[in-house]
């Protein structure tokens, strides 16, 4: 897949109609691995390559069956407002990793294990909550808090920081133009207008904080079109 027209850090694959979770790969995975936000080991044969100008899949059903459109989001890592490491956990609570650069105003973790989740944290999160891409609520003891240079781990048993597992964080900042985070309250009426971006997104992310998957949308779908990343 080339004319992304820059070399991407982090790509995220999405099936546009079959409910398979959405693939997510930064250009620290080993191999031609990849993984799926909903919870799966990493696997290969999905997202196997981040490329100078774009990205390279496999056969893999998830990224590339025949005939079918796939939607992706590709991220270009900059020092003033998007990072990308890679850690193992150790099991401790407080674990607090610094040099990020910035204040991450989002965070998402990914791990190489089947048994833990993966895991995400808005800056309007309170407490030391995180969110998992599935339909499940807040986990307390997971990512405590976003910090002024990093960000702060607990030791909850699902992760993201269990002792020997590897991996692999997303940090962005708040950029005005570029990236916003917001927070609303639902109220079950169509048509709701939420936010108040300066900018026209790309790409929205939305995850309710009890037992709803979280949502995206691109800016090519059509209609009033979105998906669901698991």
């Amino acid at each position: 897949i080339s004319g992304v027209g820059f070399a991407p850090d982090v790509v995220a694959v999405k099936n546009a109609t079959v409910a398979v979770s959405m693939v997510y790969r930064s250009r620290l995975e080993p191999g031609d691995t990849s993984k799926r936000l909903g919870s799966a080991v990493i696997a290969a044969d999905k997202i196997q390559k981040l490329e100078p100008d774009g990205f390279r899949v496999g056969t893999h059903g998830d990224v590339n069956t025949n005939t079918v459109v796939y939607y992706y989001l590709a991220i270009q890592e900059d020092p003033r407002d998007c990072k990308i490491l890679a850690y193992t956990g150790d099991g401790a609570d407080g674990r607090a990793f610094t040099g990020v650069g910035f204040a991450p105003a989002y965070l998402l973790i990914i791990n190489n294990s089947s048994a833990e989740t993966n895991w995400q944290r808005f800056n309007t999160n309170s407490g030391d909550e995180a969110l998992p891409f599935t339909a499940s609520g807040t986990s307390a003891d997971t990512i405590q808090s976003l910090d002024t240079d990093g960000f702060t781990l607990g030791a909850n048993t699902f992760g993201p920081n269990v002792a020997g597992t590897q991996y692999y964080a997303l940090c962005l900042k708040e950029v005005s133009g570029l990236c916003e985070v917001l927070t609303y309250t639902g109220t079950g009426v169509d048509g709701l207008a939420v936010g108040t971006t300066d900018f026209t997104p790309d790409f929205v992310l939305v995850k309710g904080e009890t037992a709803q998957k979280a949502a995206i949308r691109f800016e090519d779908q059509a209609g009033d079109l979105s998906s669901l990343i698991d």
